[in-house]
């Protein structure tokens, strides 16, 4: 017996030793190396799901939003300085992670002495306790947790379990200083309950997150919040702006969800508190990887559609959400409007038959690339085409880009599995390899801009670098490209503006080969059923999920004097129709160019407001003419002097 202790000894410290090693790489930032932009790192965000862009009116309240799980949200805002910065954006509940022995920065300040401060730490549930030196008693703690729950306790805390088929209750007797995390299997999904007991504790002694506990509270119930994706808008005109945060799907056991759980629509003012939940949302099982805003219906009310499927069977019956914007606020109706089909994946609304009304591209898990039309809000199949990321768990980038510049646009698929374009012939599509056109085979996100100032739009990607547009929808690869020892998983990119010009943030998440990380979780499991190893061990030897996603801001480091960036907003009032799906075209010499206002799930654009960025020649005048999506055409001239242009939207068009 003593034999195989030590052989299983020696194995496990082998297995440590193994990933510490493997892992080295791990804490290498990567780092952007290119001649158009200088990059600054702002640190990073677990397990990121979403970001978006606010540009709003006032252009140094710029903010860039980061949502994550169990209710983590950041946001990137200019600090006194106009240096961005990542901050806490949650203001209650478990939402924090407090600025323990290097884990990141966060608006939660250390418990004081006497207290006892619960938050959580990635998918660990963790308490610190601190006591008065001058208190001399016992403090008790009970969690109910309806999970299968592992956990560890360090200090003078004592920890014991009793596990039902129905919930791990943990008993945990607080003597002196010290820490316990909880940590439950598989982690914290969303509507389910979590129960506290408190007993021997003072008044003002409790602290939830940020969040001190009510004077006369020694029981109450937390309910953990899976946050999957975000849509920016502005509904009424108003300063505030409404963002829809959905929240994630429960593991299993859907007849156990709480019946009253609901996604969440919330308030974003310049403070970023979150204000309300909104009891029309009802989750019926949706994860809500994907949300947007559209006017599905062309009634000039905002509507929103929500993606539900999931990456594997059977647990991908789950039909997509349209909630329909009516008189008695948002209700539930994607049947109405045939748009509650099952399946996993990703979509983009554009008009692209040119007849005024949304149409829907979807990019299915199955590898099929799908264009529904829209035929007065009844959404009809009308073109499949095979994708090259069939079975992938992650679904396809799909943007929006006029290639040809025709007037059309056309329809862009990035995926590590290979890359698609769709060019749109007069309301007629075809696919196209974008290595023909000599972008990347492969990418694992993209984002549009003109990176040199020249006119042409061309592409930044998260893996490839920078491919130059040479003109004719030819590109060019540029030499110097992301410098990155690791092995990228996914990446977000989104644009934003401050006061000092527009900037680009890109968010990696970043991991060795998968075969390490599932190896990585299996040790883990392993380790921690026979140690009781603290949370930063867990850190330094890569056995908690690599998940960090380092999150970077890109500044352009050229001025090309032929050429200038012109910010030009499409604005009206709040009883005007929406200006998303309208489009502005610009020319001038021999070229043009077409911008289309998209859906709103990448950037924050109010009812009828919304505003797009084109590089322009500085010594020509530009001819535009805005259309709004009901035809409503209004022309103007860019010229010398213009850095930012509106345009109201004529009384005469009602």
């Amino acid at each position: 017996m003593r034999i195989r202790k030590r052989i299983f000894t020696v194995l496990l410290l082998a297995l440590i030793a193994f990933f510490a090693v493997i892992n080295a790489d791990r804490f290498v930032r990567p780092v952007f190396e290119n001649k158009y932009f200088n990059s600054h790192f702002l640190g990073t965000h677990y397990f990121l799901n979403d970001l978006a862009g606010v540009s709003p009116k006032q252009p140094a309240l710029a903010e860039v939003y980061l949502l994550s799980h169990s209710a983590r949200a950041a946001v990137v805002v200019p600090n006194e300085r106009q240096q961005l910065e990542l901050v806490a954006a949650d203001k209650y509940g478990l939402s924090q992670d407090p600025k323990i022995k290097g884990w990141g920065s966060s608006s939660v300040p250390v418990n004081g002495k006497g207290e006892l401060q619960l938050y959580y730490y990635r998918t660990f549930l963790v308490g610190e306790f601190q006591p008065d030196d001058t208190t001399v008693r016992q403090r008790n703690l009970k969690i109910t947790i309806p999970w299968h729950s592992i956990h560890a306790a360090f200090g003078g805390i004592d920890i014991s379990s009793e596990e039902s088929a129905s919930a791990t209750i943990f008993d945990i007797k607080l003597n002196s200083a010290g820490r316990f995390w909880i940590e439950t299997q598989p982690p914290p999904s969303d509507g389910f309950a979590i129960e506290f007991n408190l007993q021997g504790f003072a008044p003002g002694e409790v602290r939830i997150g940020a969040e001190q506990l009510p004077i006369d509270k020694n029981q109450f119930t937390l309910t953990t919040r899976d946050l999957h994706s975000l849509a920016l808008t502005e509904l009424d005109g108003d300063v505030g702006a409404e963002i829809s945060v959905v929240r994630g799907g429960v593991r299993g056991r859907i007849g156990e969800v709480d019946p009253a759980a609901s996604d969440l629509l919330v308030v974003a003012n310049t403070s970023q508190s979150l204000v309300s939940d909104s009891p029309e949302f009802l989750k019926r099982g949706c994860p809500g990887r994907q949300s947007a805003w559209v006017d599905i219906d062309f009634d000039g009310d905002l509507d929103l559609y929500v993606s539900c499927g999931r990456p594997h069977e059977p647990a991908a019956q789950f039909g997509n959400q349209l909630f329909e914007n009516t008189a008695n606020g948002l209700v539930e109706n994607g049947e109405k409007f045939a748009v509650n089909f099952q399946a996993y994946g990703a979509f983009r609304f554009i008009d692209w038959d040119g007849d005024l009304d949304p149409d829907l591209w979807w990019a299915d898990a199955s590898g099929e690339l799908q264009y529904y039309e829209n035929q007065k809000a009844q959404f009809v199949l009308r073109s499949v085409f095979a994708g090259t990321w069939k079975g992938s768990y992650r679904p396809p980038q799909l943007m929006i880009q006029d290639f040809t510049k025709d007037r059309f646009p056309d329809l862009v698929v990035f995926h590590p599995a290979g890359n698609l374009l769709i060019e749109n012939r007069n309301g007629e599509s075809k696919m196209i390899l974008l290595p023909m056109l000599g972008l990347p085979q492969k990418t694992v996100a993209g984002h549009w801009l003109d990176i040199d100032l020249d006119g042409n739009i061309d592409l930044l990607t998260a893996l490839n670098g920078v491919y130059l547009n040479q003109g004719n929808a030819q590109f060019k690869q540029e030499k110097s490209n992301l410098k990155d020892k690791l092995f990228i998983r996914d990446a977000r990119l989104v644009s934003f503006a401050t006061d000092e010009g527009r900037r680009l943030l890109i968010a990696y998440r970043t991991c060795l080969p998968s075969k390490f990380c599932g190896a990585r979780r299996v040790a883990l499991s392993l380790l921690r059923g026979f140690l009781p190893l603290e949370l930063d061990s867990l850190e330094f030897f890569g056995l908690i999920e690599p998940y960090d996603w380092p999150v970077y801001v890109l500044e352009r480091s050229i001025v090309n004097s032929a050429f200038k960036e012109v910010a030009i907003t499409l604005q009206g009032s709040r009883f005007n129709p929406l200006a998303i799906g309208g489009r502005v075209d610009l020319s001038w010499a021999s070229q043009k160019q077409s911008h289309w206002v998209a859906e709103t799930d990448s950037a924050l654009y109010s009812r009828a407001d919304f505003t797009m960025y084109a590089s322009l020649p500085i010594s020509e005048e530009v001819n535009g003419h805005a259309y709004w999506p009901d035809g409503c055409k209004v022309d103007f001239v860019i010229t010398e002097k213009n850095h930012q242009l509106q345009i109201s939207r004529p009384l005469s068009c009602r």
